[in-house]
């Protein structure tokens, strides 16, 4: 092997571990994140909340699958019903998260007509005990967004020290907010990686 060939040879040897590493894609710790997996009646990994499965009957809004979608063939859509008041949330939890580390999120939403949505991050402690919140998108009252936009935190965050696990909430309601006609909101690509 002639020397020019063989220097290339163990450059790459040598470089290439270090840039596969380098552009490695970070593991996002949401299950079914782009809303793919749907049974017919639930999206696998997902369920509403202890709470409005208590007042199902009276729910803000019910969900479905949508085919309008930011990636993937599938997304998730929620309609609010301007007749019934109670608060919706659907919600994954039990993801598990290292305390010491920090973590980013991000999800794409598009929505019209008002009702207002929140999409956030609880970190919890042993038995679920509630100790922090993150919010990702926060109200969107009145605002309509034709297409799909990314909303994300301001800066990565650290979780709470006595953090475990991680839930992801999206919440929607009437509150602060007048209609007398449906909403109609996309959510897709729920991100939360550990940077």
């Amino acid at each position: 092997m002639k020397k020019g060939k063989f220097t290339i040879v163990i450059m790459w040897v040598f470089f290439m571990p270090f840039v596969c590493v380098g552009v490695m894609a970070a593991e996002n710790l949401v299950k079914n994140y782009s809303f793919e997996d749907y049974d017919g009646n639930e999206f696998t990994d997902w369920s509403l909340s202890f709470t409005s499965k208590q007042n199902k009957d009276n729910l803000c809004a019910d969900y479905t699958i949508a085919t309008d979608a930011h990636t993937g063939k599938n997304a998730l859509k929620i309609t609010m019903n301007p007749l019934k008041k109670t608060l919706f949330i659907y919600a994954q939890s039990g993801i598990k998260i290292s305390p010491d580390k920090k973590y980013y999120a991000e999800c794409w939403i598009k929505k019209e007509k008002p009702g207002r949505l929140i999409v956030a991050i609880r970190w919890e402690k042993e038995k679920s005990i509630v100790i922090g919140n993150e919010t990702m998108a926060a109200y969107l009252f009145e605002k309509e967004i034709s297409e799909y936009t990314k909303f994300t935190f301001k800066t990565e965050v650290f979780p709470p020290a006595d953090t475990l696990s991680a839930t992801i909430l999206i919440k929607t309601d009437w509150y602060d907010t007048v209609s007398t006609e449906p909403s109609t909101i996309f959510i897709d690509d729920v991100v939360l990686e550990e940077r």
